[in-house]
């Protein structure tokens, strides 16, 4: 598991680069972002232009919500209280039979749990979401237990269409 150190957030409009992995193929991306909701939207774009080098554009729509809400998770309730310069680390990497993305963050004490949302809450309804797009999903503490990562799989279409 790669865990990079904190960085200084981006400047506000700046592109977010994949951090290169020394040791891993070509289809493994990972970035740090600022712990910010601004976050979720680089993270998508990321996890889109690297689905899409990996042919794998059927698989973008679901990929993309689910990226969307565990840097959601990761910024509101991974990142309260934490330092101005808090980041995460958003990885996604293609196998031959499935697509796992996850995200890490610096509160290992935040265990994501899908609830029941009552009717009239505005949130809550997130994880219920990445279990019904994807094939599984869980979390594991990392680095020392000093973070954690949330993650979810989606089996890939081996079938040539």
């Amino acid at each position: 598991m790669l865990v990079t150190t904190p960085q200084q957030p981006f400047p506000h409009g700046a592109v977010a680069q994949p951090i290169p992995h020394e040791g891993r193929s070509g289809n493994y991306v990972v970035i740090s972002l600022p712990a910010c909701p601004d976050s979720g939207r680089r993270a998508r774009a990321v996890v889109r232009n690297a689905l899409e080098s990996w042919g794998l554009s059927r698989s973008l729509a679901d990929a993309e919500l689910v990226i969307t809400e565990l840097v959601a998770n990761a910024v509101t309730h991974g990142a309260p209280g934490r330092s101005e310069g808090a980041t995460v680390v958003v990885e996604a990497q293609r196998s031959d039979r499935a697509l796992r993305v996850a995200v890490t963050d610096d509160s290992p004490d935040a265990v994501p749990m899908v609830r029941a949302a009552g009717v009239d809450e505005e949130s809550g309804r997130g994880l219920l979401l990445v279990t019904e797009v994807s094939s599984a999903w869980g979390w594991r503490p990392v680095a020392y237990g000093r973070s954690k990562q949330v993650w979810a799989e989606f089996e890939l279409d081996t079938n040539p269409s």
